[in-house]
């Protein structure tokens, strides 16, 4: 067992766009890991042989006005094992939760029998082998997916729920937003048929640094199928539903491009936001909207599998930004919408979270161009009223039950 580290001191590295390629790569990584063996046997020499210093560095990411990189060191009695065994101290479920902010799922709503989160970007559904992940597991090194995780974060106390989740949906590893998780196995039924009847409603966000080339709207219809190295492609069947894999998405854009004076760092060409995405899934497949975006010419900003080459931004920018869930119609309730004891309709809105790209005045024009096209576009009216409440009304519940 590890203690509480005695001095925690956190450094912010301040780096440009050039330098952000370069601290993903894994020369820089392994670079890292060497200083911290020669720097925690230096301190062990002159303090004492159970003393470690931990460099651990956390996801670059922008901090308002500058990009930067934060770094970790901390000072600390550990056991007498390997280093590596005593960094699972930067992503176990004991860490402080503060210094795990990037993977720490926010709650969004809570009922008796349903919990929705705000999902971080960078972690994936499932649990796996990649060794590259943010996250590990502490005993057999495989990167915890979100269930996993999860389970971390309520045996450290951290959520409040202590039972069983189940998952009713997913969300690919780069994208963040909405998850809705069931807490009981007749839940679970009840929104996986929910979803498989349409009565789920879903929103996304996403940016582009292209413009569009074709049409600013309208369907992406086509069968999808694998291609290279992970990627899908779609198979345009002239809307035919019988199609291997059918994927439907409507999507809707904006422009951007005006907001390049506020951006907070300097971009050149191909590298600015230029374009506000909407998605309106009506299937739910994977890679599905990232596919639609590439195929109408508007690959999503830092996509490493479908970004035509182009320079990439630290995360994908796709976001699960809005979801409503009606049970009225189906059993357990009545014709006149009492639930008689079941759950209630839920609708749920998480602003996408890439204002820090611009300066305070360019966030409240990128803001102000999210509401506008909710406003425009949105079909669901509860998802509407969530939208504008809290764009225009300046309220903070993002969240409704009816």
């Amino acid at each position: 067992m590890t203690t509480r580290p005695r001095l925690r001191i956190t450094v912010y590295a301040r780096y440009d766009l050039s330098t952000e390629r370069m601290l993903c790569h894994p020369i820089f990584r392994v670079s890292l890991l060497l200083i911290q063996v020669m720097l925690s046997f230096l301190i062990a020499s002159v303090w004492s042989s159970s003393v470690y210093a931990l460099i651990i560095p956390s996801q670059a990411k922008p901090r308002r006005d500058k990009r930067s990189l934060r770094i970790n060191v901390i000072v600390g009695h550990f056991p007498a094992t390997t280093i590596a065994t005593a960094l699972d101290l930067s992503s176990s479920a004991s860490s402080d939760k503060e210094e795990n902010q990037e993977f720490y799922p926010r709650i969004l709503l809570e009922t008796d029998r349903i919990l929705v989160l705000d999902k971080p970007h960078g972690i994936p559904h499932h649990t796996n082998n990649r060794t590259e992940g943010e996250i590990f597991n502490e005993s057999d090194g495989k990167e915890l997916g979100i269930l996993a995780l999860l389970r971390k974060f309520q045996e450290a106390g951290e959520l409040s729920y202590s039972g069983r989740l189940y998952g009713v949906h997913r969300l690919d590893r780069v994208t963040s937003g909405i998850l809705l998780l069931a807490k009981d196995a007749e839940m679970a039924q009840q929104l996986t048929k929910a979803f498989r009847d349409g009565r789920v409603v879903k929103y996304y966000t996403g940016i582009s640094n292209q413009k569009p080339l074709k049409k600013k709207q309208g369907w992406v219809k086509g069968g999808m199928e694998r291609g290279r190295r992970k990627s899908w492609y779609l198979t345009r069947g002239n809307g035919d539903q019988n199609a291997k894999n059918y994927a439907v998405t409507r999507f809707f854009s904006t422009g951007l491009g005006s907001f390049q004076q506020w951006l907070n760092t300097s971009y050149s060409g191909d590298e600015a936001p230029r374009t506000l995405l909407l998605f309106r899934p009506y299937t739910g497949k994977s890679h599905q909207l990232r596919v639609a975006a590439k195929s109408v010419g508007l690959p999503l900003r830092g996509d490493p599998i479908y970004r035509d080459g182009k320079a990439t931004s630290g995360r994908t920018y796709l976001h699960a930004t809005a979801i409503h869930v009606s049970f009225s119609g189906h059993e357990g309730h009545d014709a006149e919408g009492d639930t008689n004891g079941q759950e209630s309709n839920i609708s749920v809105f998480c602003p996408p979270p890439f204002q820090q790209l611009w300066s305070d005045y360019g966030t409240e024009k990128f803001r102000e161009s999210v509401a506008t096209i909710f406003e425009k576009h949105c079909d669901c009216d509860e998802i509407s009223r969530l939208v504008s409440e809290y764009y225009r009304g300046g309220a903070s519940q993002t969240t409704q039950s009816s």
